[in-house]
């Protein structure tokens, strides 16, 4: 789109290059989304991403559904805009004081949006996940009220093809468009040449980024190539998916059995070691452990145990987990004929890895002191408005219930793209703008 070239592997005469605005806060900035856009071969120029709003006071409020009509003054001062991406549409109604699966509230906010997006000849894309009810219709299974499928004039999923590893489909479920109703289309994803990746790498994006991250991330930067259209219906196309979901589960527990059985050949095992070595067989890759605060450590640790136990040493072994010593006290997997307790070596494995803070050193055998992080935020060529999803000071949701706001009568004025503060009129509360916030972009993991 901001190449003005065909998308979707598709055959039509483009408009041209357009402007986009991305509205996310799953994924960060700098070390997920502009990357990504740059290995798309996106023009980062035509490319705005919001942070929050900038009030009168140069307080930055979360965005949320409430404020359409800073959004509608940034659109009639930036007119190219073709695309606003909101990533996903839930949060942004939650953020509004709005139950999720309240149709009547929902209805409330989306409603407006729509009648936004018709005044302004722009697509709004909004993104949902589904629920896991695979006995329901398509349609059933988008989370929450069943306004996120009435409001919007046409609805699509994504989802893989299961007759095609790899490959993946958007197919169109709802289409009340005055046009033909659209095919799927495939697609895949192929990695970045090392030549291609280098440059996106070398970018000052990336600069906080240590060298063993941005190896990280030259294996997560993919182009698509659109395969064109497929002959699929969407709701068997989820059905079909799901089984095959369930069979590639089935196969994992047994890959996971068939090792942890090996594994546990010796004796007793701490069950950190076991989860991680585990995992690393399934191709299930832990983060950085020293990148997360002690309590997401913790919670991702327990998780991954959890799993470990609960899905393949119990069912499957017939086996449990028990505690060894005092605080602080090691747990270990065990199966019923195994000797107690562990020998020395066991143990000391044991306490290894639950000292250990990066993955790395934890394959070696070693404990390592934790990676330095600087914390440091590199300003962006694309530029991000003060609009994100970083947590809001308590008074940041004051003015949560008050109804939509109503465009304000007066035009904006012109400002230059990609860095622009967006203004709006006093309307009976605290005066605001879409202020750009160069270099403030969330921070996620790699």
């Amino acid at each position: 789109l901001t190449r003005g070239r065909p998308t979707l592997g598709l055959s039509y005469e483009p408009p041209g290059p357009v402007e986009v605005l991305l509205v996310g806060c799953e994924d960060g900035y700098q070390d997920t989304v502009i990357p990504r856009l740059l290995a798309a071969g996106a023009d980062r120029d035509k490319v705005d991403i919001v942070d929050g709003i900038k009030d009168g006071q140069g307080k930055v409020r979360p965005f949320h559904l409430l404020y359409l009509t800073e959004l509608e003054n940034y659109l009639a001062a930036h007119p190219a805009t073709a695309l606003v991406v909101i990533d996903p549409i839930t949060g942004y109604v939650g953020r509004a004081g709005v139950k999720d699966h309240h149709d009547a509230e929902v209805r409330s906010l989306l409603e407006p949006l729509a009648e936004l997006a018709n005044r302004r000849a722009t697509t709004i894309m909004c993104t949902k996940h589904l629920n896991k009810d695979e006995a329901k219709t398509l349609a059933s299974r988008v989370g929450g009220s069943i306004a996120y499928v009435n409001v919007p004039r046409a609805c699509y999923v994504v989802a893989d093809d299961p007759e095609s590893e790899g490959r993946r489909i958007l197919a169109p479920f709802k289409w009340n468009l005055n046009a033909p109703r659209p095919p799927a289309i495939a697609w895949t994803m192929n990695l970045l040449p090392p030549a291609e990746a280098a440059p996106i790498l070398a970018d000052p994006i990336c600069s906080h980024l240590s060298e063993p991250d941005k190896a990280k991330l030259a294996g997560q930067l993919n182009r698509l190539v659109w395969a064109g259209p497929v002959q699929v219906d969407a709701d068997d196309l989820l059905r079909t998916a799901a089984k095959t979901a369930r069979q590639s589960t089935r196969d994992e527990v047994a890959r996971a059995a068939e090792w942890l059985r090996e594994r546990l050949k010796g004796g007793p095992v701490g069950s950190i070691l076991c989860a991680r070595e585990g995992d690393l067989v399934l191709n299930h890759r832990w983060p950085d452990e020293a990148s997360l605060s002690g309590e997401k450590r913790r919670k991702f640790r327990l998780n991954r145990v959890n799993w470990w136990r609960e899905k393949i040493l119990k069912p499957e072994l017939g086996g449990a987990a028990k505690k060894w010593g005092f605080a602080p006290a090691l747990w270990f997997f065990r199966l019923p004929e195994h000797a107690w307790p562990p020998d020395g070596d066991a143990i000391e494995a044991a306490r290894t890895a639950e000292d250990c803070e990066d993955v790395e050193d934890c394959e070696d055998g070693r404990v390592g002191d934790p990676p330095s992080s600087t914390g440091s935020s590199v300003a962006s060529p694309i530029a991000t408005h003060a609009w994100g999803c970083e947590p809001a000071a308590e008074d940041a949701f004051e003015d949560v219930g008050t109804p939509p706001l109503q465009p304000s009568p007066s035009s904006p004025s012109s400002t230059p793209s990609n860095g622009a503060a967006m203004e709006r009129e006093p309307q009976g509360r605290e005066e605001g703008q879409l202020a750009c916030v160069d270099g403030e972009c969330e921070e996620g993991y790699v």
